[in-house]
């Protein structure tokens, strides 16, 4: 969390362009979803490869070589990334208390907007991730489907997000975030279908991995250049400039959205009646599908419908049409 804050919050400091923004955008999420193809395809045989047959000295070597892996990707950032150096006359830098950042959250509506439709959307992603493995070993009794799910899922995921800049160059952007939910509510009614017409059916389960996944590639990648629009709106509406607050929102909502998931997920399998490691009975396995299917669907709907309805920074933040804008809606009131 203390890297990821700085991390992103460099994206509006790199540019302020849209259009580059969505460019560079791309580089970093590209990366994260590679590592996320490769840990959840190859995560379980690493960790037999490097325990030698033991799973507790397997994932504990693992989470010694991530651990070291981490530090070299932080320190090639320190190294690499300079920072311009300050005029003499500038002012220092501005800091803020606790309340200045209730208030920069408190009086940006479009980040309020943005929180909720994100919040949905990850929820839903991560109840799909923790529900997989359940879903595939008991709903369908076959658990060796569940790594030919996240191999595509995870090659699909890196498409949607190398994808990205070609989509938003030829879309509208007030198309991509629905876009990114309709694949996942898609990924949903293969899952479904696949239950009536072809019980287990790999391709079908392949395409359902990718359909969500790409969806989810697109909207990592949006929702970052979101946020370095809503910075720019923030700073209009307060006056006052704060990247690290706003997207200190994005890790908040991470790492929120990973702890509902967990807790669902947690909570979710108490109350289908699942009993590990025994055959379930239907009813569990029909609360196993809908937890899987269901209840994502219905949380990437309400983040579709709250972007809809709540977010309008669809083109990008125009501080010039913002002025004009307050200036006729003041009119009335000085009238």
């Amino acid at each position: 969390t203390i890297m990821d804050i700085p991390y992103w919050s460099m994206i509006p400091a790199l540019s302020s362009s849209r259009q580059e923004r969505e460019k560079l955008v791309v580089w970093p999420r590209l990366f994260a979803s590679l590592a996320w193809f490769i840990t959840g395809t190859y995560g379980l045989h690493i960790v037999g490869e490097l325990g030698n047959g033991n799973q507790g000295d397997g994932f504990f070597n693992v989470a010694m070589l991530i651990a070291v892996l981490f530090v070299m990707s932080a320190f090639l950032i320190a190294r690499n990334v300079k920072e311009k150096a300050a005029p003499a006359n500038a002012k220092p830098a501005e800091k803020f208390s606790f309340k200045d950042v209730l208030t920069i959250i408190g009086k940006n509506d479009q980040l309020k907007a943005l929180i909720g439709t994100v919040l949905s959307f990850q929820i839903a992603n991560l109840l799909v991730g923790g529900f997989a493995i359940y879903y595939f070993s008991y709903a369908l009794g076959n658990a060796e489907l569940f790594p030919v799910y996240m191999a595509v899922a995870g090659a699909a995921e890196v498409a949607g997000v190398f994808l990205f800049p070609r989509l938003a160059a030829f879309l509208p952007r007030k198309l991509l975030w629905p876009i990114a939910c309709g694949f996942p509510i898609l990924s949903c009614v293969l899952l479904l279908l696949m239950g009536f017409i072809a019980p287990a059916n790999a391709l079908m389960i392949g395409m359902a991995g990718a359909a969500i996944k790409f969806g989810v590639g697109i909207a990592n990648a949006l929702q970052t250049v979101m946020l370095a629009d809503v910075v720019d709106y923030g700073e209009h509406k307060t006056g006052r400039r704060s990247e690290s607050v706003i997207f200190s929102v994005q890790t908040m909502l991470v790492k929120f959205a990973g702890a509902a998931g967990g807790f669902i997920v947690g909570v979710g399998l108490s109350i289908v009646g699942y009993v590990p490691n025994v055959e379930q009975s239907a009813s569990t396995i029909m609360g196993l599908e809908f937890m899987m299917i269901g209840l994502p669907a219905i949380m990437m709907t309400i983040s579709g419908v709250i972007y809809q309805r709540y977010y309008h920074l669809h083109e990008g933040f125009n501080k010039e049409e913002a002025e004009q804008q307050t200036q006729v809606e003041s009119v009335p009131a000085q009238a």
